[in-house]
């Protein structure tokens, strides 16, 4: 905490000292669009990535701003626990992910992301560093900063509830052709004992719903971190098992089938030389798409351009 100390104070000098607009300095982002240059005060917020402490008792993590998901979870698994919501790509941040909006499976249960935040730390437009709780005197600040997208300022610290995990999910899909009937088993399931619930539509008439579910024991398991996609065994397999990292990061390897939009699909691609796609942190130069017209009469057409300028990290 001492060193966090250092930081902050060293981030709101930065900010006092300079004048007219502001632009966060990272290393990743996961909004893929371009973005115009302009001239403007960038605070360089790179070094707010640590996991300073879990809390295993209370049931809560501690963690700055730029910290990834990743690094949460992988701290709080240590501790048989797991962030209470946790937004299923691995480079979304902490801070990032109250600012916006982040939803996961157990948000029929837990809210969003910012529903499970206990205390934040803000460094506003002035300088200033505020402490905001629900109950404090800052808890304006506290309730109106989610979906803010920094406008109010930037989370330099967030505690957040934590939930005790088991080593497996047992994960259950449905398929349903009629949507009162898929809708209603929707409802039902948020009011069962499962641990997660999604709903995955792939057309008007083919619905599926999963449930999970932890577990000390899992007769096989199976691994959507590489070349496998996880939202095709939806389809085929009516039980599956996962581990319960790979059951938080089921969607990561494939960004939610965006990964069809660069090939990443085809069996020869994922083999080899896009390897580069599972590292830890993908910097928005590393690749912008755009969805525009397809005069063939497709609804759209995907345009990717590349900018091969990935952070580094381990593959």
């Amino acid at each position: 905490m001492q060193e966090y100390a250092v930081r902050k104070a060293r981030l709101a000098a930065q900010l006092q000292s300079g004048a007219g607009h502001l632009a966060l300095d990272k290393a990743t982002s996961n909004l893929f669009r371009d973005r115009a240059k302009a001239a403007v005060q960038r605070l360089d917020v790179r070094d707010f990535n640590h996991v300073l402490h879990v809390s295993t008792k209370e049931g809560w993590v501690d963690a700055e701003g730029m910290t990834s998901y990743e690094d949460v979870v992988e701290s709080t698994l240590r501790h048989d626990s797991m962030p209470a919501v946790v937004p299923q790509l691995k480079t979304i941040t902490l801070g990032g992910a109250v600012a916006g909006v982040g939803i996961e499976a157990t948000s029929f249960r837990q809210g969003l992301v910012h529903d499970t935040v206990l205390e934040m730390e803000v460094l506003a437009g002035d300088g200033r560093i505020y402490l905001c709780s629900p109950t404090n005197e800052h808890r304006d600040l506290f309730f109106g900063f989610p979906n803010s997208y920094g406008t109010l300022g930037y989370a330099l610290r967030v505690r957040a509830k934590t939930l005790p995990v088991k080593k497996f999910v047992r994960v259950d899909h449905t398929g349903f052709r009629d949507p009162k009937a898929y809708f209603a088993a929707l409802e039902r399931a948020c009011t069962s004992p499962a641990d997660f619930v999604d709903g995955v539509v792939f057309g008007a008439g083919e619905m599926y719903l999963t449930t999970g579910r932890f577990t000390d024991e899992a007769p096989f398991t199976s691994d959507y971190t590489f070349q496998h996609i996880y939202y095709r065994s939806i389809r085929n397999k009516a039980t599956d098992y996962l581990v319960a990292r790979d059951f938080l990061w089921r969607w990561d390897t494939d960004w939610f089938w965006c990964s069809k939009n660069l090939g990443a699909q085809n069996p020869p691609i994922p083999r080899g030389s896009c390897r580069c796609l599972r590292k830890k942190y993908v910097s928005h130069h590393f690749l912008n798409f755009g969805c525009t017209s397809d005069p063939n009469g497709s609804s759209a057409a995907w345009q990717v351009r590349w900018k091969w300028t990935a952070s580094s990290s381990n593959p």
